[in-house]
């Protein structure tokens, strides 16, 4: 992962989040949960994310560190983190982000059906964007692996490091989160207007 470029997609992403976040007069996308997620996601960063390494640890090292974590509230401060519990903070940070990610795509989208097309004052340029979105989702590659991945750590056995994991690395995390915020932008400009 060059870390350059992953950089540069963050601070495209801050913007991006920016947007939406100012453009969405009525709160429809959960502008906290837009916010915290990129937040994850600069914290995974920080706390230089590739890809999940904690399942590799030993058992041993995985305690040890559930208990620094735990016992030292310190440690939840990126900057302060060392060694180990920096993988494990690294890997709950873009994990977070990721299921936020998927949380909103889920729900907000359902929400802005409501508040825009379901009523007489609904947009149809709106309607077309979300009906495309849910007749689409596999169209948006990295969604659909984050929902697959989340669907997993619902609903099957996740233990160990041999489990096929559809979305890991950080770079994929944020092309999934870029897709959504490309599809809320859409929706909140058909119904705000490109201001």
């Amino acid at each position: 992962m060059n870390l350059a470029v992953v950089s540069i997609e963050l601070a495209n992403l801050v913007s991006l989040t920016r947007c939406v976040v100012e453009r969405d007069r009525r709160d429809c996308t959960d502008r906290t949960w837009l916010v915290a997620t990129m937040v994850s996601f600069v914290a995974a960063y920080e706390l230089e994310y590739e890809t999940d390494k904690f399942p590799a640890l030993e058992e041993s090292e995985q305690i040890s560190v559930f208990r620094a974590v735990l016992s030292e509230p310190v440690l939840l401060e990126a900057r302060h983190v060392q060694d180990h519990a920096r993988v494990f903070l690294a890997g709950h940070y873009f994990n977070n982000a990721v299921y936020r990610t998927m949380a909103l795509a889920e729900t907000r989208l359902q929400r802005l059906h409501k508040q825009f097309v379901s009523g007489s004052a609904g947009n149809l340029t709106a309607k077309r964007l979300i009906d495309w979105y849910q007749d689409n989702y596999e169209c948006l590659p990295f969604l659909s692996r984050a929902r697959r991945q989340m669907n997993i750590n619902k609903h099957e056995e996740t233990q160990g490091i041999d489990v096929d994991r559809p979305l890991e690395s950080l770079s994929d995390g944020l092309s999934a989160y870029r897709e959504l915020l490309g599809i809320l932008d859409r929706v909140l400009a058909s119904e705000y207007g490109s201001e």
